[in-house]
């Protein structure tokens, strides 16, 4: 019973916290009224979707059919001096339909009105209730006072309740985003939502998409030549691939609730044949099938409504560990909780943990039962059936058990691949951090610029530091793209190279270590009065120069007009970086100094800049005070945030990758584990059965040796049927798991060879046992037994 109970407790329990997580990240509703209808907006370009422009956007307010209101929103840092330190405070500049879209009310003051959504009138902001805690105490007096946002004042509307917080938006101040007359179409940076009409279907939804893109390029033709218009669940925009992830390792956990099942399957039906005796005896009283049945079944059900009690208590002290563990950035996961779906889960797994474990050796030995209280079987004729029932069932266990470890094998190859790979730069004793630079504080061309190099230039001096850098963009920390006008090509749209933009010091590519491949880097001479120079990846260069010298080439971005372009001479060819992390591909990206950067491309980069410095001492975290002095030094109201060393940004873009190997490896080596003591277990009973035959063997001559032979064999057909089952779930679920791997197929043949020689291996043993068991049995006494 103990040992029913704790194999069905760790299936349930498992279970349990798999389904617990996918309900709160996937599952559950968005915290807005009929959030169903919200969905997510963007434009695709060159197959890969993203932000929209200002005159996309008007063009789809004026043309959409199917949506009740549309909002758009640009994210935004604000230097917060209120009440307290400086504070780097995300915030969001949207229009005035933003709250209308989500369909909440601020829980003090009012929102702001599209006539305050205008240029030209005064600031306002309306606060999130952290922020109003945080700061203002949560005083309401708050209400209409005027508080100062990155040096400008803002007059406070309202404060949002607790409530209101689109999952994995950090937000924390709203303001209008005012936009005026101007109607760009390329530059592109809003996230557009928007609330559909009720009842609209998909149909009608995918009519008026195609609508709005035809008028977008009818508005702009050369901005939306290559552009298409996607909308999308809010929901399903939020989760991403995290849904296709859980299922999987749902699916693995179920696999181990499985084998649970199967090996109290065994047990149950080894105790049903110890109590052959007893059934029997209740058939002659006059017990029917079905209630000799019924009583085996509740029974199982006893166990079962056990193990799911166990179950659940397992599963509230795993879920904070699972929570604890997890890669950062898994939307919504820390909603995840204990509640009634997860019990009523736990109720339903029992009931079918009941039917697996225990409606087959209910049913065989009730027959089996009837037919020893009816005299018509011998003990031989119903154990054969049995042990075949029970050999059959150690085939399950060891296909599944198989595919368990197959998943483990192929994430733990993966994450050789990851760890194997090129960065493409040195994170070690690197420190990072951020700041943001106001914008009204820093006006003209050069004043950004400026301002950095002299941060830069303060970090480098002071002690401790051994480089020092910046860079609007460096690896693992965002990305700006710009569309690449190439020298000698058609201007067109669909013509540009889609590359991330980085704008960075003069030693920005030596203290990141990026290896130069060809020409030059950067130096001092290369500043606003000198030649505009550009320095690109090698992934950049072979896709607008193939199999040329892209030394001495030009490309246009950031400033000039298609008449007049501002060209760029590329003077240095650069190793590419993993900058959307380690698991990405290399991207196409070039690089400009900072003095030759425009205002333009600083503000695409919402005044976003990344200092970074190599500590000369191995300890990058003891230069985090040293950073914000030389900061400090330059502007006291510009405060520092997410500072990390490179080398933990390294570790969390591999976080997922590394917390999938580990979860799959840990239910592989229980799948494992269950899978031993199941196939001893079955072997250890069949051996029990047939001690007379075995004794009569040795009484006629048999040696130890065969009798070994003939038990392992007999265990051994079983695994080996259990590894051509395992295979076939390996074949079928190999495309699924391809999601979770880097460069190696989830058919791969060398992992399945691996992970079946180490099952084969554990099966050994656990055969060999009661095999070494059998062999010494003393077949005077066995016989002489009755």
């Amino acid at each position: 019973t103990a040992v029913a109970v704790l194999t069905l407790a760790l299936g349930i329990g498992a279970t349990t916290t798999l389904f617990t997580v996918l309900n709160a990240v996937v599952l559950q509703p968005l915290p807005f009224p009929e959030p169903d209808r919200l969905i997510d907006i963007a434009t695709e370009w060159q197959n890969a979707p993203g932000a929209m422009s200002v005159g996309n956007y008007f063009v789809m307010k004026e043309r959409a059919k199917t949506f009740a209101s549309i909002t758009a929103r640009g994210g935004v840092a604000f230097s917060f001096t209120e009440n307290g330190d400086p504070e780097r405070v995300q915030g969001a500049r949207v229009t005035a339909s933003y709250f209308e879209v989500f369909g909440i009310q601020p829980s003090l003051g009012r929102v702001f009105t599209a006539a305050e959504d205008a240029p030209g009138q005064a600031k306002v902001v309306v606060l999130s209730e952290r922020v109003f805690t945080r700061r203002f105490g949560a005083d309401p007096a708050v209400v209409g006072r005027t508080i100062q946002l990155s040096g400008v004042p803002h007059a406070v509307l309202g404060v949002m309740p607790r409530t209101f917080r689109v999952p994995e938006d950090t937000t924390e101040i709203w303001t209008p985003i005012a936009f005026g007359a101007e109607r760009s179409f390329d530059a592109s940076y809003l996230t557009v939502t928007a609330r559909l009409k009720p009842g609209v279907s998909p149909a009608q939804l995918n009519d008026d998409v195609s609508g709005i893109t035809a008028a977008m390029r009818e508005a702009a033709p050369r901005d939306n030549e290559a552009r298409t218009l996607v909308a999308s669940g809010l929901l399903d925009r939020i989760v991403g691939d995290y849904r296709q992830r859980l299922l999987i390792l749902l699916g693995a956990v179920c696999m181990v609730f499985l084998i649970a099942c199967v090996n109290v399957a065994s047990l149950l039906m080894g105790r049903g044949s110890s109590r052959r005796q007893e059934i029997a005896v209740r058939a002659s009283l006059g017990a029917s099938r079905m209630r000799i049945a019924r009583q085996l079944m509740t029974e199982a059900l006893v166990l079962s409504v056990l193990g799911a009690g166990a179950g659940v208590v397992l599963a509230a002290i795993a879920l904070p560990v699972f929570i604890a563990q997890s890669p950062l950035g898994v939307p919504r996961l820390s909603e995840a909780h204990i509640n009634g779906p997860a019990l009523v889960l736990a109720s339903f797994v029992a009931i079918v943990a009941t039917l697996i474990a225990g409606l087959v050796p209910a049913l065989r030995e009730s027959r089996a039962g009837l037919a020893a209280g009816a005299g018509q079987a011998s003990r031989g004729s119903a154990g054969g059936v049995r042990d075949s029932v029970r050999l059959a069932l150690v085939a399950v266990e060891v296909g599944l058990a198989l595919t368990l470890l197959m998943g483990a094998g192929l994430l733990i190859k993966s994450g050789q691949n990851l760890d194997s790979i090129p960065k493409g730069f040195d994170s070690n004793n690197l420190l990072s951090a951020r700041l943001a630079l106001p914008p009204g504080a820093y006006p003209g061309e050069e004043r950004p610029a400026a301002a950095v190099a002299r941060m830069v230039a303060n970090l480098a001096a002071l002690p401790g530091v051994m480089e020092a850098a910046a860079s609007t963009r460096p690896p693992l920390i965002g990305d700006v793209s710009y569309g690449l006008r190439i020298e000698g090509r058609d201007p067109s749209p669909k013509n540009r190279l889609d590359s991330r933009m980085q704008l960075v010091t003069p030693r920005y590519l030596a203290t990141m270590r990026i290896s130069l491949r060809a020409g030059r880097s950067f130096n001092d001479r290369d500043r606003r009065d000198a030649p505009r120079v550009v320095i690109v990846s090698e992934t950049l260069a072979h896709l607008a120069w193939p199999n040329q010298s892209p030394i001495g080439k030009r490309i246009a971005c950031c400033e000039g007009t298609d008449a007049e372009p501002a060209w760029k001479e590329v003077v240095g060819v650069v190793a590419d970086t993993r900058a959307r992390g380690i698991s990405s591909p290399s991207l196409s990206e070039f690089y400009i100094t900072m003095d030759q950067a425009p205002r333009r491309a600083f503000e695409a980069n919402g005044g976003s800049i990344t200092l970074v410095a190599r500590s000369a001492n191995g300890k990058p975290e003891t230069l985090t005070p040293v950073m914000r002095e030389a900061v400090r030094a330059v502007d006291p109201a510009v405060p520092l945030y997410d500072v990390a060393p490179m080398a933990s940004r390294v570790a969390a873009s591999m976080a997922v990758t590394r917390f999938n190997r580990l979860l799959l490896s840990g239910l592989g080596l229980v799948g494992l584990a269950l899978a031993a003591i199941g196939i001893y277990g079955v072997i250890a009973y069949l051996v029990a059965q047939r001690t007379k035959e075995i004794s009569v063997r040795m009484a006629i001559g048999a040696v130890p040796g065969d009798i070994v032979k003939l038990v392992v064999g007999q265990g051994l057909a079983a695994v080996a049927l259990g590894v051509a089952l395992g295979g076939a779930f390996v074949f079928a679920q190999g495309r699924a798991i391809e999601a979770l791997l880097f460069g190696i197929s989830g058919r791969d043949p060398i992992t399945f060879v691996a992970a079946a020689t180490v099952l084969l291996l554990f099966a050994l043993v656990a055969t060999a046992l009661p095999a070494l068991r059998a062999s010494r049995i003393d077949p005077a006494k066995a016989l002489a037994e009755p």
